[in-house]
């Protein structure tokens, strides 16, 4: 490592694409950073990220109100007075009002729910490789890794799959807004976007109402929890857009960066080949290494201090699980696959604490269910020729943005 600590910017889109030399430097030589002219402190090792992300008391997840403008863009406000009210629930709640939304949404996906939709997930697979070709180039990223987990929830949500073009652009609207690297422009159009969403399931939650189904909207509609009151409309409305992010973007992720590392580690890919067991470990390892939610924001409720460094009030904090998830204090050689690793399933791949992923049953499942029945499809697959892997920059996530694929079905 050549660059000083203060010399990367972690706001430079090349730097979000590519973090792991800042993250190493940090976690040696300033493990709660804070970034020179900011009130933000990044924190990059697992036992602070972890101690931050279980002291709710201390460090609050009600940062939405924080992250809002401080002068807010009249075209953007006209837009969103079209729609519902925002609604901070379960990702910016802290208890007890987070336990309320987790108790009223938790039932729809349960370990038992989400084991329900095994077979049909894997209709969903062999849908999805049959109409792969028998060999040659393939968009991989959106004739497989993306449609996968999108049909996934879309279906679980009961969405019609003639509406999954809206659905996508809803999905990578919603994560554009929190990318850190929006003109004012597109601002707007996200805004747009997120009242086209609200309008367009406020309509389903109505129909729900009526003519309830065994899906995840009507199980939201009609939730009971004794002494908590149900949802209102647009509280369904921001569990759904929440629902639809993180059972969309972290999956397609993980998949995508899973092909690749097969491609880079031929004797991990044997190893799956010769033992189809390891598949499970293989796709912790991904989720540790990768780590497609790669951070995520805390606000300081009183002075306190980690590591020696003071953190006023009202500070904003940056955990990053992605950081957390290659440190060599907590894994050995981290920045390997390693299907023998005996303490992989303490990644936080998916966050810690109560705000656990509520989807990460069903990520899983779809991920064990998707490379078990690739690696029985297909022969061989590399990089296309002339394919560059590129990431899409994002503050909170991380994941690539094409995967070109030459490959030969069995």
């Amino acid at each position: 490592m050549n660059k000083e600590l203060e010399e990367f910017n972690f706001f430079d889109p090349e730097v979000m694409k590519f973090p792991f030399e800042f993250y190493e430097k940090a976690r040696k030589e300033a493990p709660v950073y804070q970034l020179p002219g900011t009130d933000i402190f990044f924190v990059t090792r697992y036992e602070d990220v972890k101690m931050v992300a279980r002291k709710a008391k201390l460090y609050s997840s009600e940062f939405d109100t924080m992250m809002a403008p401080q002068e807010p863009d009249p075209r953007i406000e006209e837009v969103l007075k079209e729609g519902y009210p925002g609604v901070a629930t379960m990702l910016t709640r802290d208890a007890p009002a987070h336990n309320r939304y987790r108790a009223l949404v938790n039932p729809a996906f349960s370990d038992k729910r989400v084991r329900d939709l095994k077979p049909h997930m894997e209709r969903i697979v062999d849908e999805l490789i049959a109409d792969l070709p028998e060999s040659g180039r393939v968009d991989f990223m959106h004739e497989f890794c993306v449609p996968l987990p999108v049909w996934v929830i879309a279906d679980a949500l009961g969405v019609p799959r003639e509406d999954l073009p809206k659905f996508k652009h809803w999905s990578d609207q919603a994560v554009a807004r929190f990318s850190g690297v929006t003109t004012p422009d597109e601002d707007v159009e996200i805004a747009k976007s997120i009242v086209e969403f609200q309008h367009y399931f406020a309509a389903k939650i109505d129909e729900r109402r009526e003519n309830p189904g065994d899906d995840v909207v009507s199980r939201l509609v009609h939730a009971e929890v004794e002494g908590e009151l149900p949802l209102d409309t647009p509280e369904m409305l921001s569990i759904i857009q929440q629902i639809l992010v993180a059972g969309n973007e972290t999956t397609t992720a993980t998949l995508a960066a899973g092909m690749v590392h097969l491609i880079q580690r031929p004797d991990v890919l044997a190893e799956l080949r010769e033992d189809r067991s390891k598949v499970t470990q293989f796709v912790e390892e991904i989720l540790r290494l990768e780590t497609p939610s790669a951070g995520m924001w805390r606000v300081a409720l009183e002075d306190s201090e980690i590591q020696g460094v003071k953190i006023p009030k009202g500070s904003k904090l940056l955990i990053r699980w992605a950081s957390a998830n290659r440190d060599e204090e907590r894994f050995e050689d981290p920045d390997e696959i390693d299907l023998k690793r005996e303490n992989t399933m303490d990644h936080m791949a998916f966050g810690y604490g109560i705000h656990i992923c509520l989807g990460h049953f069903l990520s899983r499942q779809e991920l064990n269910v998707a490379f078990n029945k690739l690696l029985d499809a297909l022969k061989s697959w590399k990089l296309a020729d002339g394919h560059e892997l590129t990431y899409v920059p994002n503050l909170l996530l991380r994941g690539l943005g094409e995967l070109e694929l030459e490959i030969e079905k069995a």
